[in-house]
């Protein structure tokens, strides 16, 4: 995955590669990182990037992962019936949903069968 927002490059690092950091004695130290998707970001002027995390407001801040696309400010990504459904559950566990946002996900849960086509999850970004 590679894409842009305004005044950032973004895309995802897959695989495993060597890391490596100084502590605080100036000693380089380095790990094998990998397995999981990092997602990254990089900033078009000073080129100073970071890794990043996109959370889920309305899932109780549920990571997301494998977002098809990020572009114009906005995450798009696609989820099979049950994998929505799992990710609802998980929320609907959480402490930090607010009663209206719970009873509107468990409709949404409720509303879902196995037998549905894939959901499309599109939602604007926003800083934090």
């Amino acid at each position: 995955m590679y894409g842009e927002l305004p005044g950032y490059f973004v895309g995802e690092a897959m695989g495993q590669w060597w890391q490596s950091t100084e502590d605080k004695d100036g000693n380089i130290q380095q790990r094998l990182a990998g397995d999981a998707p990092a997602y990254y970001i990089v900033d078009k002027q000073t080129l100073k990037g970071a890794f990043y995390a996109i959370e889920n407001d309305f899932l109780g801040g549920e990571r997301l992962e494998n977002p098809l696309a990020l572009e114009d400010g906005c995450y798009t990504t696609c989820l099979d019936p049950g994998e929505l459904s799992d990710q609802l559950e998980k929320a609907l566990r959480s402490d930090r949903l607010s009663e209206q946002l719970r009873k509107h996900l468990t409709k949404v849960q409720a509303d879902i069968t196995e037998n549905d086509n894939n959901y499309i999850l599109y939602a604007k970004l926003k800083q934090r």
